[in-house]
């Protein structure tokens, strides 16, 4: 992420189960936020493709990278 940029915000959304509904980001320092991904798919459980049931590390140990 660019640490120099205020105007960049980045934001996770997890369920109950542990599985990712979102990540989101911001252009303009928080007013308004856009999807990044397809909440449908699951992107913390075991397949890389985004099959299977949403579960997964949602609770803990995420790292984001842009």
């Amino acid at each position: 992420m660019r640490s120099n940029d205020p105007t960049i915000v980045y934001f996770l959304i997890a369920y109950n189960s542990r599985g990712l509904i979102n990540v989101y980001k911001s252009t303009n320092s928080g007013t308004s936020f856009s999807a990044l991904g397809d909440s449908g798919k699951s992107m913390l459980g075991y397949y890389s493709d985004g099959s299977g049931s949403n579960t997964g590390q949602g609770w803990y140990d995420l790292c984001m990278v842009e």
